[in-house]
């Protein structure tokens, strides 16, 4: 326990410099772009706006309006920031895309989407939002009707803060890279009516707290294929059709506390088989559930103190 702690205390540290400098970048942005429908500002098109940055990056603010797309946003150049009037600026399509790409074959490392609105069709292949490089932060965003929500794919020290996703018809919030993604912070975000709410895979060194994960088709929490050294804290996962929390292949040294996983269709948490070694369940309010509070088929794994 108290290595664990070390490095519990060492990461949040860590992160809490990230989340610091990340939030400051606001101020440090180099140029301003302005887009409105109106004709008000520099340009009507979003990615025009992008595109007039220099190649150090900038701020794009979108105005209110409902701008709808054809083809993918590209932020496609380091430290791009654009930001929204909140939900009255709306972004939609029809199309089968992505509506935001930030990609690491365009360095794009830095970026920040803040304060818009993104509406989808539920199609097959439309993401809201598609991370594919470090140091990424995506925050108060209303997210709805896509296949995924928001999607890291191999991106380190990002940040998804405070965003309300509804609707997808996968993961409301996923990070789903083969290669592996660490140092991620997924905070305060609601999540409703996907097929899971928050699902994480190959991801190590993490924070997953104090998000709302309810209403959805199966899990409200999945954890799975490779995931490590995650702390899940303060979480509330209700009325999920299946388990509340689940926990699949080789989830090690993980820590489940101080969540809420109540009147899901199965079990509170679930830990699916041996694969998943060393992980600790405690503190949890697991009432309820269908199937019971908790079912631990893994490893080595420590329980105590749970509200079943």
């Amino acid at each position: 326990m108290c290595g664990l702690f070390g490095w519990f205390t060492s990461l949040l540290q860590k992160l809490f410099k990230m989340a610091m400098s990340m939030g400051s970048f606001a101020t440090r942005v180099v140029a301003t772009i302005v887009v409105a429908l109106d004709g008000s500002g520099d340009t009507t098109d979003i990615q025009t706006g992008i595109d007039l940055l220099p190649a150090t990056g900038g701020s794009v603010y979108i105005r209110e309006g409902t701008y709808t797309i054809t083809a993918r946003i590209n932020l496609n150049k380091p430290n791009v920031s654009i930001i929204g009037a909140g939900r009255s600026t709306i972004i939609q399509t029809i199309d089968d895309i992505t509506l935001i790409r930030i990609a690491a074959a365009d360095l794009a490392d830095g970026c920040i989407v803040d304060k818009i609105y993104l509406k989808g069709s539920d199609l097959i292949n439309q993401v809201g939002i598609f991370i594919e490089t470090d140091d990424c932060f995506v925050t108060d965003c209303w997210i709805d009707d896509m296949n995924i929500g928001i999607q890291i794919e191999n991106g380190d020290d990002c940040i998804i803060l405070n965003n309300r996703v509804s609707s997808c018809e996968d993961a409301g919030i996923g990070a789903l890279g083969a290669v592996g993604q660490t140092r991620l912070i997924i905070n305060t975000n609601a999540v409703d009516n996907c097929e899971s709410g928050i699902r994480l895979n190959n991801v190590t060194d993490s924070i997953v707290v104090g998000n709302i994960s309810r209403n959805n088709d199966y899990y409200g929490i999945e954890i799975g294929d490779d995931c490590s050294e995650i702390v899940i804290n303060g979480n509330t996962c209700i009325d999920n059709d299946d388990n509340g929390i689940a926990l699949f292949d080789d989830v090690n040294n993980c820590t489940f506390t101080g969540n809420i996983s109540a009147n899901n269709g199965s079990y509170g948490v679930r830990v699916w088989d041996a694969t998943c070694n060393k992980n600790i369940i405690s503190s949890n309010v697991l009432t309820g559930n269908t199937s019971g509070g908790l079912r631990n088929n893994g490893t080595n794994t420590q329980i105590g103190h749970n509200v079943t």
